[in-house]
């Protein structure tokens, strides 16, 4: 399993789900969970990425392409 912090509209779940990953994604924008939704896979939730709603140990493989650079607190987020 795979989570993408910041995953926005989508631009990189497709290529993580082409490569077999089931695919989850956490962004602040109710829009962009909106629009990545409608891709019809996955699983994408609004939320903050100082305060992930998951147990430790959930995912095999975290991703944030386009987040960290906007969080106020990088080592938080990490």
């Amino acid at each position: 399993m795979l989570l993408d912090v910041g995953c926005g509209s989508g631009q990189d779940v497709d290529y993580y789900a082409s490569a077999g990953a089931i695919v989850h994604g956490i962004d602040e924008s109710p829009e962009e969970i909106r629009m990545v939704s409608k891709k019809g896979f996955g699983n994408f939730i609004v939320g903050n990425m100082n305060q992930l709603p998951y147990e430790s140990n959930t995912f095999d493989e975290i991703r944030s392409v386009y987040a960290l650079q906007a969080s106020d607190n990088v080592s938080k987020a990490l």
